[in-house]
């Protein structure tokens, strides 16, 4: 499969970036954050990854800021649907027919609202990159459970929990596994009150 090309428009360069926070190498081809990345910051372990934590901080900056960028409760829906869709599918890599069939879209809506996200994405991102941002340095991981709670809150809880679930699977940090299996354990909770 051929990688993918962040040159060709802000949208895959949005969706570039979110499916890379990790990856240094991945990250230098793409223009919206090349110049944090140095050919010799590639080699160098510690510069390395104080480019990927100024990414990843940017980018939980840019995502709050525009989570909570709308007031009305239409503006707040429609937004959060967005903001679901540009979570699972790039962040999650979900697929796209199945979290249109989660949040109860036809693919081609579910198309047009992540094209909408990465818009809303990329302004705030832009935002916050040129700004002073200071935000606590997210990991990889506490990052997909701020997903999670997102997810909750928008009542997405089953991808909630399941994102979750494989967190705690997945990561070797003990207090991220704890964090993990107690959130889950507070949208099952707070699923059944519903009931």
């Amino acid at each position: 499969m051929a990688r993918a090309d962040p040159t060709r428009s802000d949208y895959a360069a949005s969706r570039h970036l979110l499916r890379h926070l990790d990856d240094a190498a991945e990250l230098r081809r793409n223009a919206l954050v090349h110049d944090w990345f140095p050919s010799a910051a590639l080699y160098d372990r510690r510069a390395r990854g104080a480019a990927l934590e100024r990414v990843r901080s940017i980018v939980l900056a840019a995502l709050t800021r525009w989570r909570v960028s709308r007031r009305t409760p239409r503006e707040r829906i429609a937004l959060g649907r967005m903001y679901a869709v540009l979570l699972r599918c790039e962040l999650e890599r979900a697929t796209l027919a199945v979290v249109a069939a989660e949040l109860g879209l036809s693919e081609r809506q579910a198309r047009r609202e992540r094209r909408a996200a990465h818009e809303g994405f990329l302004a705030a991102f832009r935002e916050a990159a040129g700004g002073a941002t200071r935000v606590p340095v997210p990991t990889a991981g506490s990052l997909r459970l701020a997903i999670a709670a997102a997810l909750h809150e928008l009542g997405a809880d089953s991808v909630a929990i399941r994102t979750c679930e494989a967190i705690a699977l997945e990561t070797q940090d003990r207090g991220l596994r704890h964090d993990a299996l107690r959130l889950a354990a507070h949208i099952a909770r707070t699923r059944r009150s519903r009931r």
